[in-house]
């Protein structure tokens, strides 16, 4: 299985600012305008004026960097001169809700960490020492919408969801995180000097290396500051952002207002979907991560598009110049054949039907593909068929895994449970219809996929007439019990010492990716540095100990998205239980924190533990309690002022709020009007105040996890019906 840490340590590719094109934002002249006025231009907002563009454009010098190797990473990085931002910097700025500065002030400036001082950026030294293996760390590009011209996040909402994920990787792994943010890791305008000017064209001529290649991750900003955070500081002006003024030539604290804003969704910009294409053509899913946005019913970002259907798209994205685009297209079709024909292994998880879709599109280009994996995913009868159809005609094809979710871990489940019962049987059938006739593939893993008489008795059929596959492991395909001993006589016919059939109670420890407990808002399996599992006490795991304790405690002072915290029986000692009573001294958001089985913490330690878990559960109850009384407060308000109301209402159509424990619907807005479901009067004072329960709101389209409430929850969205709104 992906291990997180042994792909992540890695590098990154740089990132274009606001959609437009690359990473940072010129401009000629400030005013304010209205969020809805025009992208500004590519010339204007990027490089300043447009002899400016054809001089640095001049000036790239044309190099290739391998995608796959640390080292060609590296010498990007040097070459283009990019800096990363280490996190203990980030974690400060977020602290003291200071703006992301630009690369410029940044390269002055320093953090701490372990009260050992160090410069807030990366150097190029650190980075040459990762790239030899003498240091760890995992490379994050960031993706995301530039907000305004002169800055990319002046109400700093896109560093708290930054500081939120990076925060739990740094408690997961020993390796330090360093990121890259284009407005702070490449120079901004205005460059002064041919070093910078050199510098931000050689990395603009290489942008998509941040974003493809293997040793780095990409975390995805796919949302906008919300409306009333964004109101909110246009109305107060002694709330500054310190940005280059033009008039006056030097960085200047100006309010909101006036900044040239822009409004325009992420996955309309150009240059940000190019982004997420990019990130797709890897072959582990787990190394492309939506951080922050509802996911629609079509977009995952996990898939990667082929040339012709991602140029289908780029002519209705958003693109001042259409040039942009062209240059676009023809980056994207580079890259993609650049990575799709040469991969060997892929991973791709929590798939929507129409993400499957695309995946099947785009499987014929893989042409050297040996190893197919394939997890949570939804589909039709025909679809199944035609993935089937497109990995039996793969030539090298070796190993074959097709599972809809690990046993026990009900938030994979949710994502199929309402697909078409017939699924199942498609898959088996066309899976013997491809093992009658491949002699390539030696390994088959299937689970979950409800695979029942007639898809068991066609994979069946087709067992006896393949001579090639040595293991087939069927623990997780629960339909298939009366099956499995069959298919065991099967292939231990054909080859009694060679195969490696898996009984269905054999437990084989799974190195759980950090994406899928991370989206979860959970601290669950923390990758290499130590383990905390909810799901896996079966496994040898012997605790993380006070090591351990003490990492998530560190953790919890820098993150307001975590919930819920499992360490049952760890082995964490009186130091450990410590450690994370003060940390939630500085942390409200933790509700659920379970510490059983660990003898060596006092009783007096996890007495005041309990009491701030408590005190933290009352004050969501006060919350929800001013959250029903809003949303009474507009429903009397849409029947006594109905043109107000129903302003507010049509903005709110199709949005359902879920209790989160039981998943039943409390209300959802139908109409124009407040539906109210028949039972929530008795439940508004039992279930939802009970221990353990968080109220979240959730979309008619679930996304990409199938939990959308979760995704809410993990972004933050807790309690306050302005920020439910979005």
């Amino acid at each position: 299985e992906f291990t997180p840490g042994a792909v992540l340590k890695g590098g990154r590719l740089p990132r274009r600012p606001d959609g437009l094109m690359g990473c940072c934002n010129g401009h000629t002249q400030v005013h304010p305008v209205s969020p809805n006025e025009a992208e500004p231009t590519l010339q204007s907002r990027v490089h300043g004026p447009a002899e400016m563009v054809a001089q640095e454009k001049a000036q790239v010098e044309e190099a290739r960097y391998k995608l796959s190797d640390k080292a060609s990473l590296a010498a990007f990085l040097q070459d283009a001169d990019i800096r990363l931002i280490r996190a203990p910097y980030l974690f400060h700025l977020r602290r003291h809700n200071i703006p992301l500065p630009r690369r410029q002030e940044a390269e002055g400036e320093v953090c701490e960490k372990d009260s050992v001082q160090m410069s807030a950026l990366v150097t190029h030294s650190e980075v040459r020492k990762w790239a030899a293996g003498s240091k760890d760390a995992i490379i994050c590009s960031v993706s995301h919408a530039w907000e305004t011209r002169e800055h990319p996040d002046p109400c700093c909402f896109q560093l708290g969801h930054l500081v939120d994920t990076i925060s739990l990787y740094e408690a997961a792994y020993f390796s330090e995180i360093w990121v890259f943010y284009d407005y702070t890791s490449l120079y901004q305008f205005e460059r002064e000097t041919d070093a910078q000017r050199e510098s931000f064209a050689r990395a603009m001529g290489n942008m998509h290396v941040m974003y493809a290649h293997d040793c780095s991750l990409t975390l995805r900003i796919e949302g906008l500051t919300p409306p009333h955070i964004w109101n909110a500081m246009l109305q107060d002006e002694s709330k500054k952002v310190p940005v280059y003024h033009v008039p006056s030539g030097s960085l200047q604290a100006l309010p909101l207002k006036e900044l040239m804003h822009n409004r325009t969704p992420y996955l309309q910009r150009g240059w940000c979907f190019a982004e997420v294409q990019w990130s797709a053509v890897r072959g582990i899913a787990a190394q492309n991560q939506r951080i922050y946005g509802f996911a629609g019913k079509s977009s995952s970002g996990k898939v990667p598009l082929t040339p012709e259907a991602f140029a289908e798209q780029m002519r209705t994205s958003a693109f001042t110049h259409r040039n942009d685009a062209e240059t676009v297209v023809e980056l994207q079709k580079k890259v993609f054949f650049e990575r799709v024909t040469c991969c060997k292994e892929v991973f791709f998880e929590n798939l929507l039907e129409e993400d499957l879709e695309k995946l099947v599109e785009s499987l014929e280009h893989y042409k050297d593909l040996r190893s197919f994996k394939l997890k949570n995913w939804e589909g039709t009868p025909k679809l199944v068929a035609s993935l089937a159809q497109v990995l039996g005609a793969s030539a090298r094809l070796e190993e074959l895994y097709i599972m809809r979710g690990e046993p026990d871990r009900i938030a994979d489940l949710r994502l199929y449970a309402n697909t078409d019962p017939d699924v199942g049987e498609a898959l088996g059938e066309a899976l013997g219809q491809l093992l009658q006739h491949n002699c390539t593939l030696k390994k088959i893993t299937l689970g979950n996929n409800d695979i029942w008489h007639k898809g068991s008795e066609a994979l069946l059929e087709g067992l006896r007439h393949n001579d090639t596959v040595t293991e087939i492991d069927l623990r997780y395909e629960h339909g298939m019990d009366l099956d499995r001993k069959k298919a065991e006589k099967i292939v231990a016919a054909k080859r009694p010492v060679q195969n490696a059939f898996k009984r269905f109670r054999n437990v084989v420890f799974y190195k759980i990716l950090a994406d899928w407990y991370l989206r979860q808002g959970k601290v669950i399996v923390l990758g290499d540095k130590y383990y905390s599992a909810q799901y896996m006490n079966d496994h040898p795991i012997k605790g993380i100990g006070n090591a351990g304790a003490q990492a998530v405690a560190k953790m919890l002072r820098e993150n307001r998205s975590v919930q819920e915290i499992y360490l049952h029986d760890k082995r964490i000692g009186e130091i450990g239980g410590q450690a994370l009573l003060e940390a939630l001294r500085h942390n409200s958001r933790v509700l659920v924190m379970n510490l059983n089985e660990n003898p060596a913490i006092s009783d007096e330690v996890k007495k005041g533990i309990q009491g701030l878990l408590e005190a933290n559960k009352e004050a969501v109850r006060r919350q929800k309690e001013a959250f029903f009384a809003t949303l009474k407060e507009l429903q009397r308000l849409s029947e006594a002022k109905p043109g107000m109301g129903k302003s507010i209402l049509d903005r709110l159509e199709g949005t359902t709020w879920f209790d989160d424990e039981s998943k039943c619907r409390i209300a959802h807005v139908q109409s124009g009007e407040i539906v109210w479901d028949p039972n929530v009067g008795t439940r508004a004072n039992s279930t939802l105040i009970s221990d353990g329960i968080i109220l979240a709101p959730r979309r008619p389209s679930a996304g990409a996890h199938g939990v959308a409430h979760r995704v809410v929850k993990q972004a933050g969205f807790m309690f306050s019906s302005p920020r439910w709104r979005q």
